[in-house]
């Protein structure tokens, strides 16, 4: 019977304390009156208008961000491309093409010259 008179208690303390917090004869007029409400509501409407700009911005940065990210993409494929293109310029079989078709031929017999050891300086 205790446990329950207790819990009783309690729980009519805090009725008390809510009915006294929304109890609006307690406070001033100036705080519960028709400015303060419509101040108030005009306050909400306009964090509200705010909210949802703040959302729309994030939103459409984002979207360019994947456009941009989308972009950098193909530019890399672009550039593997281009790398590839280099490489295979650049490869023996086809310089030796480009040399046959450029009228050089192939030389059978090298002679190297050597040069001696020997430095000279022209005043």
């Amino acid at each position: 019977m205790r446990l329950v008179r207790k819990i009783r208690y309690q729980f009519d303390d805090y009725k008390r304390i809510i009915k006294n917090f929304f109890d609006y004869s307690r406070l001033p007029e100036w705080l519960t009156g028709r400015i303060s409400r419509c101040s108030i509501f005009v306050i909400l409407v306009v964090c509200s208008v705010c909210y949802v700009m703040q959302i729309a911005n994030a939103t459409s940065s984002g979207y360019e961000m994947r456009d941009l990210q989308r972009q950098v993409n193909l530019l890399n494929e672009e550039i593997n491309k281009i790398n590839i293109e280099a490489v295979s310029y650049g490869s023996l079989l086809n310089l030796e093409k480009r040399i046959q078709e450029s009228g050089m031929s192939r030389v059978s017999n090298i002679v190297y010259v050597t040069a001696p050891d020997v430095m000279f300086a022209k005043k």
